[in-house]
């Protein structure tokens, strides 16, 4: 096979997609957008709030007024923006980035990257962990509990080209995941705090 072979334009579509014969996906609208398909949607997860419950570390704050931004609070977008995904990457004046993730009715906040190969977790997948809402990375695998940063699982051995980042990374110390303040106010704000402000 030639190399031209390998990447082709559609050259009747106007919107300039390029396929590969080894992967020939079409994106869609939704996924052009920043949505995710229907195959790799992850599963909703249903936040366990109850009454009176503290705020964790990187988690989430329900206020019927909007936090005092001299306070180091930042806007970061209405809670209507995560109808489409569960994920959204902001870029703050300080030239930081940072992930914000709707899960059920909270709000969390981490840094852009994960730990173990500084993969973007902008489409992380948000789950169910053993302690409440989690994330996977989407490229080696590795879990985090969103609330804390911790590692749940690093690393994970469960498809081939896993089971070789598993490998490279058998003998390094899972390291947390940095997770900020977030909070959601009644108007349907979102802001974030960060830990290091």
């Amino acid at each position: 096979m030639q190399l031209s072979a390998v990447c082709q334009s559609t050259a009747g579509s106007s919107k300039g997609v390029w396929r590969s014969v080894f992967a020939p996906v079409r994106l869609t609208g939704a996924r052009r957008a920043g949505g995710v398909p229907a195959a790799r949607r992850p599963v909703k997860v249903q936040a366990k709030k109850k009454s009176g419950q503290k705020k964790q570390a990187g988690g989430f704050m329900k206020t019927t007024k909007k936090p005092n931004l001299d306070d180091g609070w930042t806007y970061a977008g209405n809670l209507g923006e995560f109808a489409d995904k569960p994920t959204k990457t902001v870029s703050l004046t300080t030239g930081k980035t940072v992930v914000v993730y709707k899960a059920g009715d909270e709000v969390f906040c981490s840094d852009v990257n994960g730990t173990a190969y500084e993969f973007p977790l902008v489409d992380a997948n948000v789950i169910e962990g053993p302690s409440g809402p989690a994330i996977e990375c989407p490229f080696d695998g590795t879990t985090y509990d969103l609330a804390t940063g911790a590692v749940i699982e690093w690393c994970p051995r469960n498809n081939p080209l896993r089971s070789f980042l598993g490998m490279v990374k058998s003998k390094v110390e899972p390291q947390d995941l940095g997770v900020h303040e977030a909070i959601a106010s009644a108007d349907g704000g979102v802001y974030i705090r960060l830990k290091n402000a």
